[in-house]
């Protein structure tokens, strides 16, 4: 198959489409000044030559942890940050609340690739979300658009994830889980609930799956992300 036969992709850097896309993105990306917030040193690599070569308009720099990202915002004003999920299971919501905290006019963007931790997300104080799986959709000039307007934008994709991962409790989960909550052992909770101890172990196995836990402690605090408690 020859190039001019060749199924046209999101990414054809040669198509008409994706030409228009970039315009009409690095267009809204000039109204900012740029930061990226990740935890993979490629993809902070990558986008920093991005940002040398011209390829991605007013970027400042990237940040792989806390300190890096505060003393990239410190020196910048009308800033825009990425925020890519990599960097949030370590940060997360306590890097956004010092940012919000100290530069109140910052607009964060939150991009997600995995749809399983949708529900916890969504509490976060961030200006708009997007799918990994909408890039080269038209998504991201959307999402521009909305923030430099003044209102939020959560992409349809993420929105479906969030509707199909809403966590739902049994009434004995949730009692399990707000006995959790004040740190009792399996022994007295299954004391408590006048049940053996190998039935609340699988109660709280169960909790960690609806949860994306790995530990007790991340039940209850991914539980209460989402208001559960």
């Amino acid at each position: 198959m020859n190039k001019e036969e060749r199924p046209a992709g999101r990414f054809d850097l040669t198509t008409s489409e994706f030409t228009n896309r970039t315009v009409t993105v690095n267009s809204l990306l000039r109204n900012y000044n740029i930061i990226a917030a990740t935890g993979s040193l490629l993809e902070a690599h990558l986008l920093a030559r991005l940002g040398i070569s011209g390829g991605f308009p007013n970027l400042v720099g990237c940040g792989t942890d806390l300190n890096e990202v505060r003393q990239l915002c410190a020196n910048t004003n009308n800033i825009l940050l990425f925020m890519t999920e990599s960097i949030s299971s370590d940060y997360g919501a306590k890097l956004i609340k010092l940012l919000r905290k100290d530069f109140d006019s910052i607009k964060i963007v939150y991009i997600l690739q995995e749809g399983t931790i949708a529900n916890i997300i969504r509490t976060f104080d961030i200006d708009a979300v997007l799918m990994t799986t909408s890039f080269g959709t038209g998504a991201v000039a959307i999402a521009l658009s909305e923030i430099t307007s003044g209102r939020r934008y959560l992409d349809k994709a993420f929105l479906r994830n969030l509707s199909q991962s809403s966590v739902i409790l049994t009434k004995r989960e949730q009692q399990v889980l707000e006995y959790l909550k004040t740190g009792l052992t399996n022994k007295e909770i299954a004391n408590k609930l006048t049940i053996s101890p190998v039935t609340v172990r699988d109660y709280v196995q169960n909790l960690m799956v609806k949860l994306n836990a790995t530990n007790r402690t991340m039940v209850v605090v991914n539980a209460g992300n989402i208001g559960l408690t």
